[in-house]
Formats: C-alpha cells, sequence, structure tokens
C-alpha cells in the first residue's frame, strides 16, 4: 500500500497504524489512522465510519459510507453531560453494534471527533480512532466522497463493559480523591491568549485551577508540536506523565481535545476529563484542588 504522509500530524506518526494486510477483528493499536489505511478498508464491514461536523456540512459532501453523528444527541438535555445510554442507543440507531470499529472524522481541530472518542473509550468501546488529517485531507488526496447517506440497519448495541470511571471526573472524584491525592486541574480555553498564570479569574474553579488554552498544543498548521515539547510545557505547570490530571472546560466538551494530547500523545496514565460545565463547580467551594507549580 502506498504510504500516506500527512504533515498535519506529523508529531503523531509514532501513533499511526500501518496497514500490512486484512487485520482479524480490525483491533487497532493506535487511536489515530491514516486516509490510507482507510481508504484500503473502506469496505470492510467491520468498520464503520462517522463524520461529527454540522449537519449542513455533511449533508454537502463527505466519506462514502460515513453515518452522521450530532453530538448534542448524546448529551443528557439538563445536565449537558454525556449520557451513555444515548450513546448506545444513537450507535444502534446508525447500524453500529459493540464489535464494530469506529473511525471518526471532522474538521482540522475539532473537539466533536475528540468528545466522541472520549465517549466510546468511557462505555469500553476502545476500538476506534481519529482519522489523521480528517474530512480536510481525505478531500485533498481525491479520495472517495459522497452525497448520499448509507443504507442503515438499526441493531441492538448490547454494552459488554463497565464504564471506565478512570478517564471521567466527578465533583466527588475532587473532593474525596480515591487515592488520596488531589488531581491538577487544567481549565482549558479556547482562545489564544490566555496565560496559563492568570488564576485570579472568575469563579472558584479558575481561582484553583491552573489555565492553558488547548491551541497552545498545536501549531499553525493544526499539527500537533512535538510531544517532548508537550511534555515540558505541561512540566512547567507541575505535571508528569505520571500526575494525577482533570481537564475541564466552559462547554464540559472541548476539553476531550486536551484529554486526548495528554493520554494519547504525550502518555499521560490518569487523565480524567469533567465534561460538566465549569459553572458545576461555581458553587463547590468545598471542593479541594491541587494548583500547578507557577
Amino acid at each position: 500500500m502506498r504510504k500516506c504522509v500527512n504533515y498535519r500530524f506529523f508529531c503523531l506518526s509514532f501513533l499511526i497504524l500501518t496497514y500490512t494486510g486484512s487485520i482479524s477483528g480490525i483491533d487497532l493499536n493506535t487511536k489515530i489512522v491514516t486516509t490510507g489505511w482507510l481508504r484500503s478498508n473502506l469496505e470492510n464491514e467491520k468498520i464503520r465510519v462517522m463524520d461529527v461536523r454540522p449537519q449542513s456540512e455533511y449533508g454537502k459532501s463527505h466519506i462514502c459510507g460515513a453515518v452522521y453523528i450530532d453530538i448534542e444527541q448524546i448529551l443528557d438535555t439538563d445536565t449537558r453531560k454525556l449520557d451513555p445510554v444515548m450513546l448506545m442507543e444513537v450507535l444502534g440507531k446508525s447500524g453500529i453494534d459493540e464489535n464494530a470499529t469506529i473511525i471518526i472524522y471532522g474538521n482540522s481541530s475539532d473537539w466533536r471527533q475528540f468528545y466522541l472518542l472520549w465517549s466510546l473509550d468511557y462505555i469500553g468501546h476502545t476500538r476506534s480512532a481519529i482519522l489523521d488529517g480528517g474530512y480536510g485531507q481525505w478531500k485533498k488526496e481525491e479520495r472517495p466522497l459522497s452525497q448520499n447517506p448509507p443504507a442503515k440497519k438499526i441493531v441492538k448495541y448490547r454494552n459488554k463493559s463497565i464504564f471506565n470511571s478512570a478517564i471521567r471526573a466527578s465533583l466527588y472524584d475532587l473532593k474525596k480523591p480515591s487515592n488520596g491525592i488531589s488531581p491538577i486541574v487544567i481549565s482549558i480555553e479556547c482562545t489564544k491568549g490566555v496565560s496559563d498564570k492568570q488564576i485570579d479569574m472568575n469563579g472558584p474553579v479558575r481561582k484553583k485551577a491552573c489555565i492553558r488554552c488547548w491551541t497552545e498544543d498545536v501549531a499553525d498548521d493544526g499539527s500537533w508540536k512535538n510531544p517532548e515539547i508537550l511534555k515540558s510545557a505541561y512540566a512547567a505547570l507541575g505535571l508528569s506523565p505520571s500526575s494525577t490530571v482533570v481537564v475541564t472546560s466552559d462547554d464540559g466538551c472541548s476539553s476531550a481535545i486536551s484529554w486526548f494530547t495528554l493520554k494519547y500523545v504525550i502518555g499521560f496514565s490518569n487523565v480524567k476529563n469533567f465534561d460538566g460545565s465549569e459553572g458545576k463547580w461555581a458553587d463547590r467551594e468545598s471542593v479541594s484542588v491541587q494548583m500547578g507549580m507557577q
């Protein structure tokens, strides 16, 4: 197979799966796959492709065979947090069962693809990955596109695993850490120019947490910076790959990008995403968290 070199995510090349033939069960050993790998496996019935871009963009053009998923459909309408039951229902209605290998794509640095992957990890569906370069790279390489949604056969998604609490933070986790170690909390921003030293911003969460913009982790072309550079940047906040870390954001969703960066790019072993909005912390002064080193 012709090797596809994607410079948008060249820093993650060590994670990319090299396709060497048919793969029994499609058990991936990576969370990122190349466009070349997906093209070679696009007709494999065990592979399901999910598009998380806005529905209007999906309707204009999408990868052949990809189903559209609206992230809003998997969020609890009251708490705005992931509803795992709704997620499994959406998967089933999309014709995806617990044995499928799911490849997710969106636009460059679209938080939705990372949130969906985090959600799948949470319900124990670990056979999932992000498409390296997303829709833009696929289109640039003139690979197969369609305007027609695929035929879907509704199936029953049967969860085989207990939910993975090791990657999802709760207020209780922060108030009474199970291991007795208060986590380092990183408040993720979406706008450049927010300094990680601005700890005196509004609200008790911001006063007790490091602040970092997720765009500081990527280069101007949207590719992640070198993992060693990222390790150094997070070390300045008092973090190491063995640290207990919780990432959060205003909407409780976009922090999934930084969760992915810490877990799968840098290699942190104990990082959780708090998918409730930071407003949920606003009145919880009793929650004790550890500030990163300034």
